[in-house]
């Protein structure tokens, strides 16, 4: 198999990024029904993906460090890998909540989300009035959403410790990064080796620190950011054949792309893995 050139990444990702935002326009256009109005969230998570995305693209292109009149060209490729972390897990916020064929399955689910977030601010020290206020505001929410969760039906199906991990504020029900990847689609083994390469850059691993020292040239710092690009193809591919299910506008929108069988080429499964880097028909 021949692996793309660096040029062909970046235009492919170029390719892939306008029409991931060109679908999630499509879908602003549309009036989210009364009772549904949660589903606007699912908007937000949608921008936030594109959004790294679009940032990961620039930093990609590289900059001018100038420090005492002496300037170097860098790609800052540290910084593209850990976007791509938020990104990926982006997804996998979005796809799992909001991904459900059944809405009453997304609603739920979006509820422990909410939750989770409401009440990690409240464990947040307040160091202002407005904070203050703002905690106080929001108690009673958290308090309403705790009592709507546990009466649900789907909550008396989760096992005693995911219902207790869920009222504690863990919206996945103790649910692990590598488990939620594999419930929305994404290839475990790839996932496991990408998600875990990109963590060390967040936690400043050893290896990571290394390999930012080692990349002492542009054109090294720039292949290793164009690698990320391209293995985020896998996850936008997989992004725009979920939201596009759950998007009629968005689905035209995807139909229409030129782009639309590179999507399914990237959107590979266990049984596709070898094929990825062969030519689209």
């Amino acid at each position: 198999m021949q692996e793309p050139t660096v040029s062909e990444i970046e235009s492919r990702y170029a390719d892939f990024l306008r029409l991931l935002i060109r679908m999630i326009e499509a879908r602003s256009d549309m009036t989210i029904p009364a009772g549904l109005e949660w589903q606007n969230d699912g908007r937000a998570l949608a921008a936030q993906f594109a959004f790294h995305l679009h940032t990961m693209g620039v930093l990609n292109v590289g900059s001018t460090l100038v420090v005492d009149g002496l300037s170097t060209r860098i790609v800052d490729h540290g910084s593209v890998n850990v976007l791509a972390r938020s990104a990926v897990e982006a997804y996998i916020a979005y796809a799992f909540i909001f991904g459900d064929p059944d809405t009453e399955v997304c609603r739920f689910r979006h509820m422990a989300w909410q939750l989770g977030g409401l009440i990690d601010r409240q464990r947040l020290t307040a160091t202002s009035a407005e904070t203050i206020k703002k905690q106080g505001v929001e108690k009673p929410l958290v308090d309403a959403l705790l009592s709507e969760l546990i009466v649900h039906p789907l909550f008396a199906k989760l096992s005693p410790t995911e219902q207790k991990a869920m009222k504690s504020g863990k919206w996945t029900g103790g649910r692990q990064r590598q488990e939620m990847a594999e419930a929305v689609g994404l290839h475990g083994e790839y996932f496991r080796n990408f998600y875990h390469y990109l963590c060390g850059y967040s936690h400043s691993s050893y290896a990571a620190a290394l390999q930012v020292r080692d990349a002492g040239s542009f054109e090294v710092q720039r292949r290793l950011s164009t690698s990320i690009l391209h293995s985020m193809l896998m996850v936008m591919a997989h992004f725009m054949t979920r939201f596009a299910a759950s998007d009629e506008s968005a689905a035209h929108v995807l139909q229409a792309s030129p782009n639309r069988m590179w999507v399914e080429r990237y959107r590979f499964t266990a049984d596709q893995f070898d094929g990825l880097y062969k030519a689209a028909p």
